[in-house]
């Protein structure tokens, strides 16, 4: 579909949540708002944004509110206003390790160390991917590739080649053959 479409059917849905009174629907309906508007039409996508923050916190759903202040870091980071991208994803990571959301709490840690590498805060860096991979109860492939890379480039800069090496040859093992991906890794290599 695209976005005219899924936007008339989320609005659709939000509809019909507010008819039969479904929180959930209705939370999700302005979340699926928020994240289609985001590379596109970023106020749009802060307008639902804060209203997912607001009525996420009205309903006390915490699964949404962390989801909104996740949503909020990627609004700040794709603008990189890291600063308080940072804020934000750090304020998703209380709400979701509440909620014992472990694959939520590693996506944030990945940005959160992103992050710190931006500004050439390699071992906070590393720390963070680190714990992402921990947190990461449930192996997501993109996750782990993702903080295998932050590992790598990490090591990379502070001239721990052996390291580096060990994670963008792990990273390697679970990207799609021949992919632009593994391509740029075997380049790292």
């Amino acid at each position: 579909l695209n976005l005219n479409n899924r936007i008339k059917v989320t609005n659709e849905g939000i509809l019909l949540a507010e008819k039969h009174q479904i929180d959930s629907l209705h939370l999700k309906g302005i979340s699926n708002k928020a994240y289609h508007y985001l590379d596109v039409f970023p106020d749009s996508s802060n307008y639902y944004i804060n209203e997912l923050i607001t009525t996420s916190k009205k309903k006390n759903d915490k699964k949404y509110l962390g989801y909104s202040y996740s949503l909020k870091g990627n609004s700040f980071y794709n603008n990189t206003q890291y600063d308080s991208a940072y804020y934000y994803f750090k304020n998703a990571n209380v709400v979701y390790y509440d909620v014992n959301d472990s694959l939520s709490l590693a996506y944030n840690q990945l940005m959160m160390a992103r992050i710190h590498y931006f500004y050439n805060d390699y071992n906070t860096s590393e720390e963070l991917a680190t714990q992402a991979i921990e947190y990461m109860q449930v192996k997501d492939t993109s996750y782990l590739i993702e903080a295998y890379n932050v590992l790598a480039n990490a090591y990379l800069i502070t001239g721990k080649y052996d390291e580096a090496n060990h994670y963008y040859t792990k990273s390697l093992k679970l990207t799609e053959k021949s992919s632009i991906a593994e391509l740029s890794l075997k380049n790292n290599i």
